[in-house]
């Protein structure tokens, strides 16, 4: 079987004949793929498994895969994928490349293998294979078909523990596609993809930052620690989708890590897809990612106010080709879970941040706060968790969220969200000022009772 959720106990494992450990592998490319589509590109993914090359009775009971880059002959995947065993140094490594059909089987393109024991000297270095095409096969290009991984990271006997991290989640401010959806522009809607920000979306994401700037010049409003955590936060990563990419930016205008790192795009972090959602599908990849929304701002801002933002380096990391899903295809629950794990495996496994700033989407949020939740949290605070369930973050607002690993997991198991309050003073949807039970134990006597579940639901 494949595990795309992998939450199950490692000790599940334990009879496959390798010692329980942990292995990370990282799929990050590959290179001169056939065509296998007509009127389009392969949409190709890689499936991951280790192989023991000389005992029959030890069986690979641990399958991973990539999300599908659509597309695409050069796919970038910067996949991580985790095995909770400590391979035999009789195993071989073996990634078989797919294309994936909607409405007719899925085909094999070919496969490369490595011995392990040749990986796990070279911990940390990209090592780059050629790939075995199936018979008939060949690259458009007439280039050797390579696939490109690297070991991430290899321990053995993991003790149990859990560990945490925190992120501050930030919705996009309003874009065309929302602004034309309020008013049921239609034409607004469908007139083109990737909606950038309106000029009240771009004020709304220029609010935020002014408000935390607040806050950093009057250390006094800072009664929960949110400034120092948030400035804290060593990586800073947004949907590639202009809207978020815009608002990263603005948001994040005169945060220190932007001085020093890039924004760095993230696929899994784009929105959830439905059917003909226009501002789901992208225009642009890799370097034109940062023309399109650098050009954009320095339009609606004027390149004077635009300024530092001009001067941010965006790595398009895993959006350097078709990063996004079709326009005639909708993603499916089982799909966005998917998405979520790799997601997660990154924020685990990918960055070395305890704290990071994540900028995307209002359904993706919300799925994450829904189907992520700890029950302890939920228990703690459950007129909180519901509002959450139910609502979307406003445009331009912030969660400050904070997640937990637990290793007797399956290391691709996703973490459970410990808490999540808003700060710098945003809301939810409509304008609701979610309060959790520990802030208004917080407040003075006397202050406003949480609004209800029913308020929320008449106000998003």
């Amino acid at each position: 079987r494949f595990l795309v959720m992998g939450c199950q106990s490692s000790s599940a494992y334990k009879n496959d004949g390798r010692e329980q450990g942990l292995c990370v592998i990282e799929v990050v490319r590959c290179q001169h793929l056939p065509n296998m589509d007509v009127g389009s590109l392969t949409d190709a993914y890689v499936k991951v498994r280790f192989v023991d090359t000389i005992d029959p009775n030890i069986h690979d009971s641990v399958k991973l895969k990539t999300g599908t880059q659509w597309n695409s002959l050069n796919p970038v995947y910067h996949s991580f994928l985790a095995f909770p065993i400590y391979p035999n140094d009789t195993d071989t490594l073996e990634l078989k490349i797919v294309d994936e059909d909607v409405a007719n089987k899925n085909d094999d393109i070919g496969k490369a293998e490595l011995y392990f024991t040749h990986l796990s000297s070279r911990i940390g270095e990209e090592v780059t294979l050629d790939v075995k095409l199936k018979k008939g096969l060949r690259s458009e290009d007439g280039e050797k078909s390579t696939i490109t991984i690297r070991l991430v990271k290899l321990e053995r006997n993991i003790k149990p523990k859990k560990t945490r991290k925190e992120f501050f989640v930030i919705r996009h401010g309003e874009s065309v596609w929302n602004e034309s959806q309020e008013g049921k522009h239609i034409k607004g809607m469908i007139s083109q993809y990737d909606h950038e920000l309106t000029k009240l979306g771009i004020k709304q994401a220029q609010n935020f930052n002014e408000r935390w700037n607040e806050v950093l010049e009057n250390p006094h409003l800072d009664k929960n620690g949110d400034m120092k955590a948030f400035l804290s936060a060593s990586a800073i990563f947004a949907s590639p989708l202009t809207r978020a990419t815009q608002t990263a930016l603005l948001t994040c205008k005169g945060h220190p890590t932007l001085a020093t790192d890039p924004l760095v795009l993230l696929r899994n972090l784009r929105e959830v897809k439905n059917f003909g959602s226009f501002d789901t599908v992208g225009q642009y990849m890799g370097a034109e990612i940062e023309a399109n929304v650098k050009e954009k701002l320095s339009r609606d801002v004027g390149e004077e106010l635009a300024g530092a933002l001009l001067q941010t380096e965006i790595d398009s990391y895993d959006a350097a080709d078709s990063w996004w899903t079709p326009l005639q295809e909708k993603e499916n629950k089982d799909q966005v879970d998917h998405r979520f794990t790799l997601l997660w495996a990154f924020l685990r496994y990918g960055t070395h941040a305890d704290t990071a700033i994540l900028v995307g989407h209002s359904h993706f949020f919300r799925h994450m706060m829904k189907e992520h939740m700890s029950p302890e949290f939920r228990k703690r605070e459950p007129e909180w968790t519901l509002m959450l369930d139910k609502s979307k973050l406003d445009n331009g607002g912030c969660l400050r969220v904070v997640v937990e690993w637990d290793t007797t997991k399956g290391p691709m198991c996703h973490p459970v969200v410990h808490s999540a309050q808003l700060v710098f003073g945003s809301k939810l949807a409509g304008g609701v000022e979610g309060v959790s039970q520990q802030d208004r134990l917080d407040k003075e006597e006397g202050a406003t009772a949480t609004p209800t579940a029913t308020t929320l639901a008449s106000g998003v």
